[in-house]
């Protein structure tokens, strides 16, 4: 099942030459993700 997130930057492409904002957009998928799986494993 797909659900729409209201957080416009939830997924972002990023590539090398995005430097420090996608640096930052990569920090914060993992943090999310990681919260997800903490989640989902009912930690």
């Amino acid at each position: 099942m797909r659900r729409r997130h209201r957080d416009p930057l939830y997924c972002v492409p990023v590539n090398a030459n995005d430097g420090a904002l996608g640096e930052q957009h990569l920090r914060d998928f993992h943090r999310r993700q990681s919260w997800l799986r903490l989640q989902a494993n009912g930690s």
